[in-house]
């Protein structure tokens, strides 16, 4: 988690949410505590990073069609 933290920076957008909701679902599994508490942050986790990998794509995108602009 700390390494996901640190590679992202503001690239990435804040994931330090995620981070925490990722260490805090480690902990449910490793207690045998599944909850609705643990699935619910097991779906905010996987929307924020679909959310994060939407904008990835867009920015490359946009970058791309920029500097295309600039080469014609």
């Amino acid at each position: 988690m700390n390494e996901m933290r640190q590679s992202s920076g503001n690239k990435l957008g804040d994931l330090s949410g995620v981070a925490r909701d990722m260490d805090e679902v480690i902990k449910d599994l490793q207690k045998n505590q599944y909850s609705q508490k643990t699935q619910d942050r097991q779906r905010k986790i996987l929307s924020r990073m679909l959310d994060s990998q939407v904008s990835m794509t867009q920015r490359g995108e946009d970058e791309r069609q920029s500097s295309s602009a600039k080469t014609n």
